[in-house]
């Protein structure tokens, strides 16, 4: 996360250990450099060589030359360590005499600015008020912002297993007396024998440390990594067997420099722009000092500013937001205080990084990363001008609200295990705490459109947030249902269809081969058919839905009737014809109801039955949409009659009167002498309404029922027959003229008339 725009990245398992008094600052020479202007390791022994008044000639100042002289090779840092040069000073001066100048050196000039170190120790204090900060700086500054601070210096190192002991700044090289003007206890790790000594000889420094890993997350401030109590340091835990990781270093640099140097001692670099003295650092730990120092009023006041919506933010802004969500006790304020849900797009990567889309009214390309896309998120490949709307989908390791963070895993208890029996094996596993926060949220916005469009591109949600939607709903006043709430339950049937609709076909099929049909298998092969809903996100799908109260649900969602197919060729045996059939019919009956429901009729018309061999590529339009079942269902009634007619019979009388389908099953049917006798057949045709009876899609199953039953029937009914075709069919309502209307209707009696005389010419 970043506290600010082009400051450094600030892992979140860090910004929460640190507020769980879990991290230890360790604080270099960089830290008083900062604003105190304390000299460098390099700059201190400039100093001290100028005190003691060096040779021209001698080692050490040689040494000194070389090293301010030398190439800086990126990834390397430098190349001679600045712990030799004290060594050369200690062969030609007094070791006291050097540290006593030493001393003299780092004296602070009065009224130093002390901002650097009061922010360090602002971050440094754990929940129960307890400092915790290790330096290697031998200065005085962080006591002199907090004069009752304890401090600790070798050999009187604390017990890190001992927090009461372990509070204060710890002097991990040392210290000056308060005069400056020499070592406390005569204690300096400043050459390369001191370092000798205290990390690898007499070891205590690494000890200590090893001590801290096992406890805390370590964050080394002030630097370089060729720095020798880094390089020491490091070298020394390498070799040991102590617990690693929870290492990290800020560094200035990109973030291919900062790896370079750090990442192969085992430490995670922070990269940050250290142009203008650092100050995107410093401007970074300060607003996270004052976050240290309430974060609850800061994540109060991040989820504040999330009302306003993602789009109204920075991206940095959204990075906020995104990291109060990532843990537990955030999550559930973000609940709590019910943010849009438009939240759901940053949340996604799926949306985050969406294929752009052009707007149909300004004609601009939209593209979502602009709205939604977070500060450290990788940035998607430019736009290809020859295919500006091609899909986009997220880079692997994008940023997912959803997806199990650590924390969630270290915290998933025997209640998040799956049983091999009992209730436990057969129902939903419980959501860990942060993601039932944010199930919490979702129930609390749902009825913003944006939460029903965002649910309708997954593929389902859990039980537990299904339900608290539903309930959110339930407790509104009686009979104000929504478009949105209407979006809500159209999803809900998608998802929770009967699980006989998971029995695979090819199952199913192993089934049967290997324990024969039954009613049982019957009912399942007609469950496999059965149409079901489908809901989408309308297209374009690039942006949800504004609110207002205009909006229609498929502005929300897009609601389709699926009518399933199979490629497993199941042969039905004569003795389960009938329940085949009733089964099948009960599927039409509910694609009926379906489209009903969703577009308010049943549907696109129907091929005839009857077959045109003059017309090619006739199939498609037998096997789509509800034709699948429809012309399923033929088949089995025409196998049903011809191995038990009286059966047949039977189906055709539970027909649904009001229905154009069954309609014109009742042309076809009134064309079969073995399933309608004459008198059965002409009431059939007659009873037909006039939608129904002059249908162009239906006129050949009409004419070819009127042919073949027209020989055998008796006058009257052929009048009666006659009168309906010469009366031709019904006015539109509308703007249809009366010109208009007569010459469709010559049209349509002529057509049927002529094409009567052709067919029953002897």
């Amino acid at each position: 996360m970043r506290f600010l725009p082009g400051g450094p990245a600030l892992p979140d398992d860090l910004l929460t250990a640190r507020d769980q008094g879990q991290v230890i600052f360790f604080c270099g020479a960089g830290v008083s450099r900062a604003k105190a202007n304390l000299p460098d390791f390099y700059g201190l022994a400039d100093l001290v060589v100028e005190d003691l008044h060096v040779a021209p000639d001698s080692p050490a100042r040689r040494l000194i030359v070389a090293a301010k002289s030398q190439e800086h090779i990126a990834g390397v840092g430098g190349l001679l360590p600045a712990d030799r040069i004290f060594a050369l000073l200690e062969r030609e001066f007094l070791v006291a005499d050097v540290r006593a100048a030493v001393a003299r050196a780092l004296r602070p000039i009065a009224g130093v600015d002390l901002s650097a170190h009061r922010t360090v120790l602002d971050l440094a204090r754990d929940p129960s008020g307890a400092t915790h900060l290790v330096t290697t700086n031998f200065d005085l500054l962080f006591e002199a912002c907090d004069p009752a601070l304890q401090r600790r210096s070798p050999p009187h190192l604390p017990d890190p297993r001992r927090p009461r002991d372990f509070n204060g700044v710890i002097h991990l090289h040392g210290r000056v007396t308060d005069t400056y003007d020499g070592a406390y206890d005569e204690e300096f790790v400043l050459s390369s024998a001191d370092f000798g000594r205290a990390y690898l000889a007499e070891g205590w420094a690494t000890q200590f440390i090893r001590g801290l890993l096992g406890l805390y997350k370590l964050v080394f401030l002030g630097y370089a990594a060729d720095d020798p109590p880094v390089q020491y340091l490091l070298e020394a835990l390498s070799r040991a067997d102590g617990p690693t990781g929870g290492l990290y270093a800020l560094q200035s640099g990109n973030s291919a420099e900062a790896k370079a140097l750090w990442s192969h001692r085992g430490v995670e670099a922070i990269p940050y722009n250290g142009a203008g003295g650092h100050v995107a650092l410093w401007e970074t730990l300060e607003a996270w000092a004052e976050r240290a120092r309430d974060p609850e009023a800061w994540e109060a006041e991040v989820i504040s500013r999330a009302q306003a919506g993602p789009e109204a933010l920075a991206s940095v802004e959204r990075g906020q937001v995104r990291h109060v969500v990532s843990t537990e006790p955030g999550a559930r304020r973000f609940a709590r205080a019910s943010a849009p849900a438009e939240w759901l797009c940053v949340f996604d990567p799926a949306v985050r990084y969406g294929t752009p889309w052009k707007h149909a009214d300004t004609g601009l390309t939209i593209d979502p990363f602009a709205s939604y896309g977070l500060d450290d998120d990788s940035p998607p490949s430019p736009l290809d001008p020859d295919q500006p709307f091609a899909e986009r989908k997220p880079p692997a390791g994008a940023w997912d609200a959803f997806a199990l963070n650590a924390d969630d895993k270290a915290a998933l208890g025997s209640e998040h295990v799956s049983a091999l029996r009992g209730s436990g094996s057969m129902g939903a596993l419980p959501l860990p705490r942060r993601l039932h926060w944010l199930a919490v949220w979702i129930a609390e916005v749902c009825d913003q459109p944006v939460a029903p469009w965002w649910a309708a591109g997954q593929i389902g949600l859990h039980p537990d947030l299904q339900m608290m939607v539903r309930h959110h709903f339930e407790r509104l006043a009686p009979a104000s249902g929504t478009v949105t709430e209407e979006a809500w339950r159209y999803l809900f049937r998608a998802w929770n269809v009967s699980s006989e609709h998971e029995i695979r076909a090819h199952d199913l099929q192993a089934e049967i081969r290997r324990m024969g049909w039954s009613t049982t298998t019957v009912r399942a092969w007609s469950r496999i058919l059965s149409p079901h809903l489908i809901v989408r996100r309308p297209i374009p799908r690039i942006k949800p839905p504004s609110t207002g109260p205009d909006i229609r649900r498929n502005q929300i969602v897009d609601v389709e009737i699926e009518y399933p197919k199979t490629q497993v060729h199941f042969a039905l045996p004569d003795e389960y014809l009938g329940l085949a059939a009733t089964e099948i019919r009960r599927n039409l009956e509910l694609g009926i109801d379906l489209a009903t429901e969703l577009v308010g009729f049943e549907g696109l018309p129907l091929t005839s039955i009857e077959r045109d061999p003059q017309l090619g590529g006739d199939d498609f339009n037998r096997t789509y949409g509800i034709a699948t079942p429809f012309f399923i269902y033929v088949g089995l009634l025409k196998r049903l009659t011809t191995k038990d007619a009286a059966a047949a019979r039977r189906e055709t009388a539970v027909w649904r009167g009001s229905s154009a389908l069954f309609s014109r099953l009742r042309m076809w049917a009134a064309g079969r002498s073995d399933l309608l006798g004459p008198v059965e057949a002409v009431e059939a045709l007659l009873h037909l309404d006039d939608n129904a009876f002059w249908d162009a899609h239906g006129q050949r199953d009409l004419l070819f029922s009127l042919s073949r039953r027209w020989g055998e029937l008796p006058d009257r009914l052929r009048r009666r027959l006659e009168r309906r075709l010469l009366r031709g069919p019904p006015r539109r309502s509308g703007k249809e003229s009366g010109r208009e209307y007569r010459e469709r209707k010559a049209h349509s009696v002529l057509g049927r008339l002529i094409w009567m005389r052709v067919r029953l010419r002897p």
